[in-house]
């Protein structure tokens, strides 16, 4: 399992070169507890934060976009999770609908109310993070219209997030 502290989470943290408030603001809405998913990978208390440095790291690998962006794009692509998920009486986690639309559109209005700056692309790559799963005609073309303008970003961030995925649940279950 990839390991972390809070001293590696507040430099992972250091790199998005944010505002010293806005790891604050993190912790009250529960960015170091939340799990990265109900039931798949790091289903855990701090699963999504440990998912987030993961992603981050194969961001930094592919050097596919600015130092600075792939630890912003890799902190904060699945901020929404620290509002749709609760911890269920069995212990394990409930869905709930957070008050925003899409998973990406969700993770950087997100990132708006708590004062993060996001260059564009950065912003294109959360909001395009999942790829093309799920999406219908319309989004289709939303999507195809942002990887034209910035293809690397948006592919490389999926391809993080898809692989830091995938080594999560490979490693819950060995």
């Amino acid at each position: 399992m990839f390991d972390y502290d809070l001293a590696t989470i507040k430099l992972y943290w250091a790199k998005t070169e944010q505002p010293c408030a806005t790891f604050d603001a993190l912790v009250d809405i529960g960015y170091l507890d939340a799990p990265a998913s109900k039931g798949h990978h790091l289903a855990v208390k701090g699963g999504l934060v440990r998912h987030s440095m993961r992603v981050t790291q194969h961001l930094l690998e592919t050097r596919a976009v600015p130092e600075v962006s792939a630890y912003r794009i890799g902190m904060y692509h699945d901020l929404v999770k620290c509002l749709c998920y609760k911890t269920s009486e069995g212990g394990g986690f409930e869905y709930v609908q957070p008050p925003y639309p899409g998973h990406g559109v969700a993770s950087v209005l997100i990132a708006d109310d708590l004062g993060i700056h996001l260059e564009p692309f950065e912003r294109a790559a959360i909001v395009w993070h999942m790829g093309a799963f799920g999406l219908d005609e319309r989004q289709m073309e939303e999507y195809k219209a942002s990887l034209r303008k910035w293809p690397v970003p948006i592919i490389f961030t999926h391809a993080a997030d898809h692989l830091a995925s995938v080594q999560e649940e490979v490693e819950a279950k060995s």
